[in-house]
């Protein structure tokens, strides 16, 4: 079975990650950091449930016994996002709340209770997710669309005799009712006058915003099926529910996520009353139960037939075979990644020979466990809101590329003539005999780092004042960084990202190393860059402009410095600070690396951060201004100062 596969696990677990990072803009600061300790656990039952802190995946679930591994490839995900859904979206203090509450309440059908809240629950769980992506939506399909096609067909095709018979009809029925809202006619008259009974309220259901509504809802269900005279001490579900339905564990000893995310998820504002279906639809139901039904059926077999296209396409796929080689090949070019291991232990020995004030801290290198990552529809859907103007920056940068160029084609055969070049000429009739005015290819990029400061200054949140929408600092740094990078790799400039912070240890994630900077999957790294500590600038300056300098293949080096303005770390502040960091851009420029400031912070700040004259007291001789007024600005400023520094005369700095 696939399941068993390691790599394939491995692969539904980064699944799962990825899941989770895409949920940062939705939830709350507090209620990411819950789902983000979420554990993924395999093991052999037939039960696949959540307990709020753990989502428990049963190899023997009977959804997965397909023979096509891509899709119980599928159908995994679709398992594991609609326990990831229960996380995020169920209160299990309210779903404990109405379990312990039913049997005394409701004592005809109490062992039933369970089975309904847990159905209506999923698919108001299971529409917050498809909301947020549709891909989750044709996931969940996967899941469900067999067992739905069995219901039907056993629905239309069951010998009613008693009332028995009848729950078991009503809660099949409400295994799909919320997909298609419309009733399947059976040939059981009182059956089908519950069904429209039951129809409105599952309507309501799958609308609802939170897990208390949805017990409310399977109250009303409970009330319904009272007036069957059924022993439920002797009812169980049949089968086929039990096939479908994961288990959803609520006891008191789990603690419940009571914090809810309802106000910020699309279609979940309070809207009351207007949740009820329309009463003239619900009417004219009533009157032609025989044409909803054939409706009904219709929808079905578009439903089936659309995921039947789906089977055929992934078994013709080879997904769960790509997965398991691209393992076993390893994800990353073997050389490739001892590259970047090599480069980032060079990191550490780059605090010899620093100045005294620097040379006792302690250098902590984060290690790829510690870097966040985006996942990649999150960072692509970054990328699509700035494609306008990498593009543009990328398609001038071509230009003057394109423009030296020519002149240097043209330089080859004008001005000096050359001794070697004129004998060639002689002896093998070359007509290149002028004097070459500079080499080919180091004039034709620049290396470029960019060193972003992760003090906890940039949590401040900043307003862009053309949505009106407000972001911590640390976002908009992170945007600027995914902006540089993705305008670097396109042009084929080698570039590095570092992230630092000072606490008790100098800290440096290596976010993009130079040896892997136009891999696709580098930039995912850059949603580390957040807002901790403190910052040591003018330490942390050195180093980078160092390893630049021992990394560059050009000579023309540019280092950025993403920096609040202000250094502060402890026993190391105010002038004393700021004149490390002047330093250390001229030590800088020794090694031919040109230095320059974006500051990001408070504008009575500039003062402090640009050096108009050697008497002054800033700290940069080249600065670029991003102010809380002018922070979304960016790309403009960053256009600019890629489009200035390349367009110099041809001189290393």
């Amino acid at each position: 079975m696939i399941l068993e596969n390691p790599q394939i696990l491995k692969s539904l677990d980064a699944f799962l990650r990825r899941a989770i990072a895409d949920m940062e803009d939705i939830v709350s600061i507090s209620k990411m950091q819950e789902i983000e300790m979420t554990r993924l656990v395999f093991n052999d039952d037939k039960e696949c449930y959540t307990t709020g802190k753990t989502i428990v995946v049963g190899k023997d679930f009977p959804v997965f016994k397909r023979d096509n591994n891509n899709i119980v490839y599928r159908q995994a995900q679709g398992v594991i996002i609609h326990e990831l859904a229960h996380v995020i979206f169920t209160n299990f203090k309210h779903y404990a709340t109405f379990i312990n509450t039913a049997p005394h309440k409701h004592k005809k059908s109490k062992n039933i209770a369970k089975s309904i809240i847990n159905i209506l629950e999923d698919y108001r769980i299971e529409r917050q997710m498809a909301e947020l992506n549709l891909f989750y939506k044709k996931l969940f399909l996967m899941v469900r669309f067999h067992i739905i096609q069995e219901i039907s067909e056993k629905i239309k095709n069951i010998g009613i005799a008693n009332d028995v018979d009848r729950l078991n009809v009503l809660i099949n029925s409400l295994l799909f009712l919320g997909f298609i809202n419309k009733p399947l006619k059976t040939a059981d008259s009182k059956t089908n006058e519950l069904l429209m009974s039951l129809l409105p309220i599952v309507r309501k259901a799958t609308l609802a915003k939170s897990t208390r509504e949805i017990a409310g809802y399977a109250d009303e269900i409970m009330i319904l099926f009272e007036k069957l005279d059924v022993d439920d001490s002797n009812f169980y579900v049949d089968e086929v529910i039990e096939k479908l339905m994961g288990k959803l564990k609520a006891t008191g000893t789990n603690t419940p996520l009571e914090q809810q995310i309802e106000t910020s998820l699309p279609g979940s504002q309070n809207i009351g009353d207007k949740d009820s279906p329309d009463r003239s639809v619900v009417l004219d139901i009533t009157k032609s139960l025989e044409l909803a039904s054939r409706e009904a059926e219709d929808i079905l077999d578009d439903l089936v037939s659309q995921m039947d296209k789906e089977v055929l396409r992934l078994e013709r796929e080879d997904i769960t075979s790509d997965i398991i080689n691209n393992y076993l090949n390893t994800s990353m070019n073997e050389r490739l990644e001892s590259q970047i291991e090599k480069e980032e232990k060079e990191i550490a020995e780059l605090i010899k020979d620093l100045p005294p004030l620097h040379s006792r801290r302690r250098v902590n290198i984060r290690t790829l466990n510690e870097i966040d990552k985006y996942s990649i529809g999150h960072y692509e859907s970054l990328k699509t809101n700035l494609r306008i103007p990498i593009l543009r920056t990328t398609f001038k940068l071509e230009q003057i590329k394109q423009t030296k160029i020519e002149d240097w084609e043209y330089n080859q055969k004008s001005g000096s003539i050359d001794t070697d070049s004129l004998i060639r000429f002689v002896a093998f009739d070359e007509l290149d005999i002028f004097k070459k005015q500079y080499p080919e290819d180091e004039q034709m990029a620049m290396d470029v780092m960019l060193l972003v400061d992760c003090s906890g200054s940039n949590s401040t949140e900043v307003l862009n004042q053309k949505n009106k929408e407000r972001l911590p600092r640390y976002k908009v740094n992170q945007m600027i960084a995914l902006f540089l990078h993705e305008v670097l790799k396109d042009i084929e400039w080698r570039h590095s990202i570092w992230a630092f912070d000072s606490g008790d240890t100098e800290n440096i994630a290596p976010i993009i190393p130079f040896a892997g900077c136009f891999d696709k999957k580098e930039g995912l790294k850059i949603r580390s860059i957040g807002a901790r500590n403190a910052n040591r600038d003018g330490m942390h300056i050195r180093m980078a402009g160092k390893h630049l300098a021992g990394h560059a293949e050009t000579d023309r080096k540019l280092l950025i410095v993403l920096s609040d303005g202000q250094p502060a770390s402890r026993n190391y502040s105010g002038v004393a600070a700021m004149s490390d960091v002047y330093k250390a851009t001229q030590e800088l420029k020794e090694l031919g690396v040109k230095t320059i400031g974006i500051f990001s912070g408070d504008e009575i700040e500039n003062r402090y951060f640009e050096r108009k004259d050697n008497n002054g007291a800033g700290m940069y001789e080249s600065a670029i201004f991003l102010n809380n007024d002018s922070i979304f600005e960016f790309p403009d400023k960053i256009y600019n100062l890629l489009i200035k520094e390349f367009e110099l005369e041809d001189n290393p700095y």
